[in-house]
This record gives C-alpha cells, sequence and structure tokens, in this order.
C-alpha cells in the first residue's frame, strides 16, 4: 500500500531517467540513480523552499547525447542540470592518473546507478545506490534516509 504520510518512498521517471523520492511532512528530496545519483529536488515543505539550483536546460539524459563533444571538460558540462552531483574519483579539472584520463569531476557524476530499498516503513525510508567506476578500480556507495518529522535528510 502506498503511504501518503509520514515517510514515505516513491519510484518516478522524469525526462526518461529513473528518480527516487524520500518525503516526509518536512522534506521531499529527489534523487536521479540513471544520472549520477544527483540530487534534483530538496524541498523545505514549510517554506516552499528548493535548495537546490537548477540550470536553464534542465535535467538531461546522457544517453540522449553520446555524440557530444570530445574533451574532457564538456563531457561534463554538457549534462550538467544543477543538483548536487557525486565528484569522484577526481575533483575540478581533467587530470591523468596512473595512465587513465579523468574528465572533468571525474567519472561517477554520468554513470547510471544501482538503486536498492533498504527501508521503507512509516518511521524511515532509506535507499542505497551503488556504481562501480570504469578507469580505476573502486566501488562507491552512498545511502539515502530520511525519518519521519524531521527536517534533515542523512547521507553516508
Amino acid at each position: 500500500m502506498r503511504r501518503n504520510w509520514a515517510a514515505r518512498l516513491r519510484h518516478i521517471t522524469i525526462d526518461g531517467l529513473r528518480a527516487v523520492v524520500l518525503e516526509n511532512e518536512r522534506l521531499r528530496v529527489t534523487v536521479v540513480p540513471d544520472k549520477g545519483g544527483d540530487v534534483v529536488e530538496f524541498l523545505h515543505k514549510a517554506t516552499d523552499t528548493d535548495l537546490v539550483w537548477l540550470s536553464p536546460q534542465g535535467l538531461r539524459n546522457p544517453r540522449d547525447h553520446l555524440q557530444g563533444a570530445a574533451d574532457d571538460v564538456a563531457q561534463f558540462v554538457d549534462h550538467y542540470e544543477g543538483g548536487w552531483q557525486e565528484v569522484f574519483p577526481n575533483g575540478g579539472a581533467p587530470s591523468e592518473y596512473r595512465g587513465a584520463r579523468l574528465a572533468q569531476h571525474g567519472e561517477v557524476s554520468g554513470l547510471p546507478w544501482e538503486c536498492e530499498v533498504v527501508a521503507d516503513s512509516e518511521t524511515e525510508v532509506a535507499v542505497r545506490l551503488r556504481v562501480r567506476t570504469r578507469r580505476l578500480p573502486y566501488l562507491v556507495e552512498k545511502v539515502f534516509r530520511l525519518r519521519s518529522g524531521t527536517a534533515a535528510a542523512r547521507r553516508t
């Protein structure tokens, strides 16, 4: 049964991308696993304030732009919608590490992440996102957690 009270979780699609919404009485947080696990909404309901800035170009599916610019900066910029990205394994300008070329802000911000629900009750909802990097041997994992009645989301 889908809840419309307390802590709740919904799976949705935004512009063809899988997204998950974690919500309670005070906050609504939308995360897009198909686009780097980006946070594209962090809405404080009492003031109707979304604390996430989004660019005018909006959310764009990286799969729709595979023939985009070939340089290591445009790869990030072409798909940048604003929001909150995971920047790993490098931040800032493109670089090279042990022969692996790394584009601006690393590679995980553009990869699709696995998404698993780890809690779904009236008191708490949580999802775990995971991705393996392609150029270096890393597994990145993050958990978003929201409890009923709180105005704070946790990410570990």
